[in-house]
Parts: structure tokens; C-alpha cells; sequence
């Protein structure tokens, strides 16, 4: 089974950009992640779709270099990939805390205020169902 962690990434004082939490997930030799000012609850929440991070980040905590803040690790653990579009993500999370469906689902696409990076980013919506882990885990012959 793929692996995820959710870190709280703390920004320095001063920064433009806000704390948040990044969403990442193993696939294909990197993390696919995902950047949310909240963490999801009842109603859906804004989640920012970044670059690809490095799988170090599934192990690492501590200081970003650069002078862009640290990272803490929230939870941690295995996902199984219920869909995985470009427009639409839903993954069933075995965490240590979150257990349950995640669905992030695109809701545009925009280019990041910084220019010196290439890469597009996204706006998507994230939701999220708790459930027990017992009832939902999809039995396999």
C-alpha cells in the first residue's frame, strides 16, 4: 500500500504565506501534495495543489531550508487510491488519526505569484468523511 503523512507546516514570522497543512501522498516515486489553510471538517476546504515534494518528507520533521519554516508530522500512514484523475482524487486514509475517504476535487487552475517556478498549480476542494475502520476497509479475496 502507498504511504501518506499529513505536516503542519509553520511559516516564519513575516511571511507572505500562511501556516498550513500539506497532504502528501506516495505515487510514483514522489509525494503528490496538496497545501490546506484548515484542516478539513464538516464542510468541504480549499486545498492548493504544489509541486511534487521528495519521499524524505514521509519520515522527515524539523526546519525547511531556505529559512521556510519547519514541518510536524500529524499523522502518518497507507492509502489506498479509490480514484485518481486529473480533476479528481478520492483516497480511503489508514492513519494513525485519520481514518476515512478523502476527495479532492479541482476546482481551477492558477499560476503561483512566485514566477520563478514553472509549475502550474490548482485550486481544489478537499472533504473529508471520517469513518470506522473496521466498516469501510474494502475486503480483498
Amino acid at each position: 500500500m502507498p504511504r501518506f503523512v499529513i505536516l503542519h507546516h509553520v511559516m516564519p514570522p513575516g511571511s507572505t504565506r500562511a501556516s498550513h497543512w500539506d497532504w502528501m501522498f506516495e505515487r510514483d516515486g514522489v509525494l503528490t501534495t496538496w497545501a490546506v489553510e484548515c484542516l478539513p471538517g464538516p464542510a468541504p476546504t480549499e486545498a492548493k495543489q504544489l509541486p511534487d515534494h521528495r519521499l524524505e518528507y514521509l519520515q522527515y520533521e524539523g526546519p525547511i531550508r531556505g529559512g521556510r519554516g519547519t514541518v510536524h508530522r500529524v499523522d502518518e500512514g497507507t492509502y489506498e487510491p479509490v480514484t485518481w484523475t486529473s480533476d479528481r482524487v478520492v483516497v480511503f486514509l489508514d492513519g494513525r488519526q485519520w481514518r476515512g475517504t478523502a476527495i479532492f476535487q479541482r476546482v481551477e487552475s492558477w499560476s503561483p505569484a512566485d514566477t520563478s517556478s514553472s509549475v502550474d498549480a490548482s485550486l481544489w476542494r478537499l472533504s473529508f468523511s471520517q469513518s470506522k475502520k473496521e466498516s469501510t476497509r474494502r475486503v480483498r479475496p
